[in-house]
């Protein structure tokens, strides 16, 4: 894998964290390809696949009606592995409810052209990292 795929990937997932507003994760997909696709993992309630910039942004913003955007999320790592790309990012925060969370999500993902084309949600980290060879 290129050094160039891993930093645009680095890049992409640093300025999805840096998201603190609804309209900054719509902004910051664009960046992303059109046609991206969000698997989410089979764990999560209603879990389901979005395509394209519109689908994967509302669903984001969905997120962010429940989670609210008071929260912070951290990239603590993008590790190549033999099976692909992989982020950790750190969630955490407290739900408009008041109820505190603090989780470490992994993504899956594929670069094309320098843009996020593909990316699968793990709930455990070490699947991700199992399913890619890590």
């Amino acid at each position: 894998m290129r050094s160039s795929e891993l930093d645009s990937g680095r890049r992409a997932w640093e300025e999805f964290a840096s998201a603190r507003t609804p309209e900054d994760i719509g902004r910051l997909l664009e960046g992303w390809d059109p046609d991206v696709e969000y698997v989410e993992d089979p764990k999560w309630p209603g879990a389901d696949t979005f395509r394209g910039y519109a689908a994967v942004a509302a669903r984001f913003r969905e997120y962010v009606d429940v989670l609210g955007m008071g929260g912070e999320f951290v990239l603590e790592d993008v590790r190549e592995t033999p099976g692909g790309l992989v982020s950790l990012v750190r969630v955490k925060g407290d739900t408009v409810s008041g109820v505190p969370f603090d989780h470490l999500w992994a993504y899956r993902f594929r670069m094309h052209g320098g843009r996020i084309v593909w990316f699968r949600a793990y709930f455990d980290p070490d699947e991700a990292l199992a399913e890619s060879g890590h």
